[in-house]
C-alpha cells in the first residue's frame, strides 16, 4: 500500500485490518503512525473475536464476500498490543452493544 499525504490529524479506518494480512498490518500501521501529525489520532473500528457469537456472525458475513484465507481477525487485546508496538497509545471501546457483531473501537494517539 502506498500511503502519501500530508501529515493530518486524524485517520480513520472501519472495518479494515482484518482484511490486511497480519505482517501487512503492522507495516501499515508503521505508515500511518509516520504519517500523522505528531499528536495525530488514529481511530480504528473493527472486529474483536469476543463475544464468540458477534464474532462469528461477522466471520460468517465476511465469508459472503471473502475467502476465509482472506481474513485476519485479531481479539482485541492482541491488536492493541501491535498499536502499541506501532508508537500508539491506546484506548480500547467495545462498541458490540445492541449489535449483533463483535465491533470495537480503538482510539490511537501518536505518542514517538
Amino acid at each position: 500500500l502506498n500511503l502519501t499525504m500530508d501529515a493530518p490529524d486524524v485517520i480513520v479506518a472501519c472495518d479494515l485490518f482484518h482484511h490486511i494480512p497480519l505482517a501487512e498490518q503492522e507495516l501499515f500501521l508503521k505508515r500511518m503512525h509516520s504519517a500523522l501529525d505528531s499528536n495525530g489520532l488514529l481511530l480504528i473500528q473493527d472486529i474483536d473475536t469476543r463475544p464468540l457469537l458477534k464474532y462469528l456472525f461477522a466471520f460468517s458475513a465476511d465469508l459472503l464476500q471473502c475467502k476465509p484465507k482472506d481474513l485476519y481477525y485479531r481479539s482485541s487485546a492482541e491488536f492493541g498490543i501491535v498499536l502499541e508496538k506501532a508508537g500508539f497509545k491506546v484506548e480500547i471501546k467495545k462498541m458490540d452493544r445492541g449489535y449483533p457483531i463483535a465491533a470495537v473501537l480503538f482510539k490511537c494517539r501518536r505518542v514517538n
